[in-house]
């Protein structure tokens, strides 16, 4: 069993990273459509990221 939740916590950080990577990156695009796109899609997705951590941590009791 703690091998699965090591590669939980690995596929879980790797996971933040893109977020992180997204939040930093200015354009997606040459077009007026991807500017601010990728801070878009960070901010949908850091909340999820940041519930998935708090539920695998409780559902792991580590």
């Amino acid at each position: 069993m703690k091998p699965l939740i090591v590669i939980g916590w690995i596929l879980l950080a790797l996971e933040a990273l893109l977020v992180v990577m997204l939040a930093v990156t200015k354009n997606v695009g040459n077009d007026a459509a991807g500017r601010g796109m990728a801070s878009g899609v960070a901010i949908v997705l850091a909340p999820i990221v940041l519930v998935a951590a708090g539920l695998f941590y409780w559902g792991t009791g580590t």
